[in-house]
């Protein structure tokens, strides 16, 4: 591989595959400039930190961003862009290291199969180095560092011993401070170089670094401990929720009503206008779990991924030796080369997501919204955990072998409405969160834990969506007597043109009126006659909190139905943010796929039969994240992930009436 040829380790990938799942406050809504961290904005060494930093215009995709479909390398100027968000994504880890995480906790690994914060801290300003520094020409400095933190683990969940090439973790891992000169030194030569980096490359740090963000706080949801929040979900004090709010029924009731409350405002994803006239539409149909509307999608074809964009040829931007000994191809196109203003705009994409392909899909029917917490108690409460036939023979293996009685972002609570490790409600033990408390505790239900560590009763987070392993999410699709949607489907759901009106009543109106107005523009779907829309919703470019909870608008989820700008021209809604959404593609390869130049493992490495992919983002997901093209991909089995899911259905809609 060229760029990343080091002499210590000639053969060495660096790919950290927990960053795109192979590959990162109050319960309370919390917007800091767009930011995920939960510190005050603060000034930076590096230009600036997030308070102080120019805003960053839209490029062609993206209210924030670097690549196609959803990016803002616009082509048009420099490299500053890029390096305003590279700046904010250090603002944002930089908090979460020294205040969401701490130097206490810098040595835990909440999630086994992830390494420590620690490494975190150092694979971000390393990954950066050795991507950039073959254009920076700069001999390394701590080519130890630069190795010992290269690449991170994805280990196989049912057998951790099978893992891709990465450096061995050291018996003692270097101090805190050294790791962050490391990283200070890195930032600095990064921003001296800035304007003579090659955009594709400067880009492809950018993307890697908001990945990881994710990455660490899904890991940072997994810290153990918790406290209760008051009032039906907030944490600003008052009374405690009573104990039934913890048990599965009373979560289940209190999805299903406001399912029916949903439907007869009209807020189920459905079609309709924006002043409420269902144009003489149906009323939705409801599928056979409580509160499921369900959506029909016409017979049609899919575009999948997108063309392979010319600034990934390596004797463009990616032909410098990885010592800095050489120079550059001739044909290397810097930042400011107006040959590469238009190639450039919606440039950027990992391997997986080239060349574009057409998919023919069949007819199905899908849920309106994603499965919620609520629903899917009702699922734990029906036993579903220790029934058998809903599970495949390898996802049933794992729950025995890994005693998951719930969610992983569930956890135990006593009385008091504190997370209880160890201890088993109803009679079941194992499996679920774990929590702080006394395992000697009188449990009285499940909670969800949020990253900031509010313990939030089921029946306060009962519309959120549920966050699952896949294996999880086809169980419960199973019992629900349907199955998850492929890829395929999911592109078809998002973007697809309907023949005939959606199913559905009328359309809630957005939370922004100008954002709603906004959003009512778009190309022509998969079926339309032209282009499809580069988003669920149209041409309007992606507002964190208006089109999906994405972009750390929300720091939990939030209700399904709460967006319903983000809704589909078919009518399925929050398809972008809350959590990525699983498929049940087993993620390979398109056909004509070429590994990318700089990064040749990022996917190969993970076309293994046991990852699967995911669509669309989460609420931790940056907005640069936000297109069409992009495509997630963890193991069937990783429960740990911000995701979410909704069922396909094979049988008309008829079938249930309506």
């Amino acid at each position: 591989m060229v760029l990343l040829r080091m002499r210590q380790s000639p053969a060495l990938p660096l790919h950290d595959s927990s960053v795109g799942g192979g590959g990162g406050g109050g319960v309370g809504v919390r917007r800091l400039g767009g930011r995920c961290s939960d510190m005050a904005a603060k000034g930076g060494k590096y230009g600036g930190g997030v308070g102080g930093e120019r805003p960053v215009a839209a490029g062609p995709g993206g209210e924030e961003g670097v690549g196609g479909g959803g990016a803002g390398v616009d082509g048009a100027g420099d490299n500053e862009r890029l390096m305003q968000l590279l700046r904010k994504l250090w603002a944002q880890t930089d908090a979460l290291f020294d205040t969401t995480i701490g130097a206490e906790s810098m040595l835990e690994r909440p999630i086994a199969l992830r390494n420590p914060f620690l490494f975190y801290m150092g694979h971000l300003p390393a990954f950066d180095w050795n991507t950039l520094r073959p254009f920076i020409r700069h001999a390394p400095f701590n080519a130890a560092y630069d190795y010992l933190f290269s690449r991170g683990i994805d280990p196989d969940v049912e057998d951790p011993s099978i893992c891709h090439a990465h450096p061995p973790a050291p018996p003692v891992w270097p101090p805190l401070p050294a790791i962050t000169a490391y990283r200070d030194d890195v930032r600095s030569r990064i921003v001296e170089a800035a304007a003579r980096l090659p955009r594709a490359a400067l880009a492809l740090a950018v993307e890697h670094d908001a990945m990881h963000v994710e990455t660490l706080l899904y890991m940072v949801a997994q810290k153990r401990g918790g406290r209760v929040a008051r009032d039906a979900g907030s944490d600003s004090g008052g009374a405690p929720p009573p104990l039934t709010a913890y048990t599965l029924v009373a979560a289940a009731e209190a999805a299903a009503a406001a399912a029916a409350t949903r439907r007869r405002n009209g807020r189920h994803g459905g079609g309709g206008d924006a002043d409420g006239d269902d144009g003489g539409r149906s009323e939705p149909v409801v599928g056979p779990m409580v509160g499921d509307v369900v959506v029909s999608v016409p017979a049609g074809r899919a575009v999948l991924g997108r063309p392979r964009p010319a600034e990934l040829d390596p004797g463009r931007n990616f032909g410098a030796d990885a010592d800095g000994e050489d120079t550059p191809s001739t044909t290397f196109l810097p930042a400011s080369s107006p040959v590469t203003a238009t190639e450039a705009a919606g440039a950027f994409g990992w391997d997986n997501e080239f060349p574009a392909v057409g998919v023919a899909v069949d007819a199905f029917a899908v849920s309106a919204l994603p499965v919620t917490v609520g629903a899917f108690a009702a699922f734990v409460a029906a036993g579903g955990y220790t029934t058998r036939r809903w599970w495949t023979e390898e996802d049933w293996r794992w729950v025995g072998v890994a005693g998951v009685v719930a969610p992983a972002s569930w956890v135990r609570v006593d009385a008091a409405g504190a997370a209880v490790e160890g201890a088993a409600v109803d009679g079941a033990g194992g499996g679920g969160g774990g929590g702080g408390g006394d395992p000697a505790a009188a449990v009285v239900g499940w909670a969800v834990r949020t990253v900031d560590g509010v313990v939030v009763p089921l029946v306060a987070a009962a519309s959120w969506p549920v966050a699952v392993s896949l294996a999880e999410a086809r169980a419960y699709t199973a019992w629900a007597g349907g199955r998850l949607p492929t890829e395929a489907e999911w592109h078809r759901a998002a973007f697809g043109v309907p023949s005939s009106p959606p199913v559905g009543g009328r359309e809630c109106r957005a939370a922004d009126p100008t954002a709603a107005a906004a959003a009512a523009g778009g190309g022509g779907g998969d079926d339309g006659d032209g282009p499809p829309p580069p988003f669920p919703w149209g041409a309007a470019l992606p507002v964190a909190g208006v089109h999906g909870n994405f972009g750390c608008a929300c720091r939990h989820p939030t209700d399904v139905g709460a967006h319903p700008a983000g809704t589909s021209a078919l009518g399925v809604g929050d398809l972008i943010g809350d959590g990525w959404e699983w498929t049940m593609t087993v993620f390979a390869p398109f056909e004509g796929f070429q590994a990318h130049p700089a990064y040749p493992t990022y996917s190969t490495d993970f076309f293994d039969n046991k990852h699967y992919v995911l669509k669309g983002a989460s609420w931790a997901t940056d907005t640069t994240l936000v297109r069409a093209s992009f495509r997630n991909f963890y193991q069937a089995r990783y429960p740990y992930v911000f995701s979410k899911f909704r069922v396909v259905y094979d049988r008309p809609t008829a079938a249930w009436g309506g």
